[in-house]
């Protein structure tokens, strides 16, 4: 899913997501360790998971959903701000924007 718009990201900086060959390519990504407490450092555009299961996120709109079961080993086009360890029980998260 393509988007159209600035996102702000919590560092302040910003990303057009709505430019097509940039949301489909992976810039940077990092080990997400997940936490109840605290956002990403940067809000992912996507997430993979290397142990399959539940995801509990704060989407970057705000909502705070679970998704269930995600498949392993593979990229889901997830914009999230948080994800929680509470209600997670996927595993090897890496997050990417």
């Amino acid at each position: 899913m393509i988007y159209d718009g600035e996102v702000r990201k919590k560092n302040g900086s910003t990303v057009n997501i709505g430019d097509r060959i940039a949301s489909m390519s992976i810039h940077q990504a990092i080990s997400i360790t997940p936490n109840d407490v605290e956002d990403l450092t940067n809000h992912t555009t996507a997430i993979f998971v290397g142990v399959d299961g539940d995801l509990k996120v704060t989407l970057i709109g705000g909502q705070t959903v679970v998704l269930k079961n995600l498949a392993a080993g593979m990229w889901h086009p997830i914009c999230a701000a948080r994800v929680f360890a509470t209600g997670t029980t996927a595993t090897d998260i890496l997050g990417a924007w």
